[in-house]
């Protein structure tokens, strides 16, 4: 729901809050096209057939570990209008201060108003940076992975391309839950039902 603040309305973070999404661990990833149009491709007879686009996001997806060697991928799937995945942080990101995990840029979540900002931040600037996701952080690698499919698909003409502004994430607690993550990815082409 959106917010005013500062005569502006934001959209509030869905992100967990005061958790570190830079943190070790599993991450189930859900990312929607725009209006949830189906750029991938198609299912057929229960199986993904991916188009062009479709391709540049598998492509993308098998790249994260290229750029953020800390990451590992697991289990994903591209389906018409959405791409499904599990992405695991290898490693614990130190922190030198108290952070505020927040969503990605584009949809980052509210700062607090002007007399609960932390006294020790001086400038909007210095505080905006102290909110912003950090490096190597969940937020940061999913906007990564879809500005790349972005830039791609308009270099190559698919000028309308979109993504939903936000990402959806669930936080993977134990072995058991994993594996049945795993599964509802690799069953998402065979239960496909389109909108």
């Amino acid at each position: 729901m959106p917010i005013l603040f500062h005569n502006r309305y934001r959209i509030a973070s869905i992100r967990l809050p005061q958790f570190d999404y830079a943190q070790a661990g599993y991450y189930f990833i859900t990312i929607c096209t725009k209006n949830r149009q189906p750029w991938f491709g198609e299912i057929r007879n229960g199986m993904m057939c991916v188009n062009e686009v479709g391709t540049t996001a598998y492509n993308c997806w098998y790249a994260i570990p290229n750029h953020f060697p800390h990451v590992s991928i697991d289990t994903f799937v591209v389906m018409p209008d959405h791409v499904h995945g599990i992405v695991k942080i290898n490693r614990q990101y130190n922190h030198t201060h108290n952070d505020v995990v927040v969503e990605t840029l584009h949809a980052t979540s509210l700062p607090l108003p002007q007399h609960e900002q932390p006294s020790n931040i001086q400038t909007n600037s210095q505080f905006f940076s102290s909110i912003s996701p950090k490096s190597s952080s969940l937020p940061i690698i999913i906007r990564s992975f879809k500005s790349a499919i972005t830039n791609k698909c308009h270099a190559d003409g698919y000028k309308n391309f979109q993504w939903q502004p936000r990402f959806y994430d669930r936080i993977i607690h134990n072995a058991s839950e994993l594996n049945v993550v795993r599964q509802y990815i690799i069953d998402n082409p065979k239960n496909w039902k389109p909108k």
